[in-house]
């Protein structure tokens, strides 16, 4: 997608927002876990990881992607069985 030549700044962008997302997704966590704790639910974070889980499959979910191959087959399957099984575990959790 970019010439030769752009290579190298090309990744060192993609390592950049990759340091800056990893960076602001373990200080919310950490804020919000942080937040259970003061409260006296630090077991409710984990509610907030499959919620935020969910939001970001649902996202992906419409991405056009190339050809899927067998392997990506194979993994968007494993990943709508895992869907599946932690909607029903959070909808019996919270009956």
């Amino acid at each position: 997608m970019v010439s030769p030549a752009e290579q190298a700044d090309a990744l060192q962008g993609i390592a950049l927002i990759e340091t800056l997302a990893m960076t602001l997704t373990t200080s919310v966590f950490g804020a919000i876990f942080a937040y259970f704790s003061e409260v006296g639910r630090p077991f409710d974070v984990f509610f907030t990881n499959a919620v935020s889980f969910e939001f970001g499959f649902d996202m992906n979910e419409g991405d056009d992607l190339p050809s899927a191959s067998p392997a990506r087959r194979l993994w968007r399957s494993l990943l709508h069985s895992f869907y599946n099984s932690l909607d029903s575990r959070l909808d019996s959790i919270q009956q």
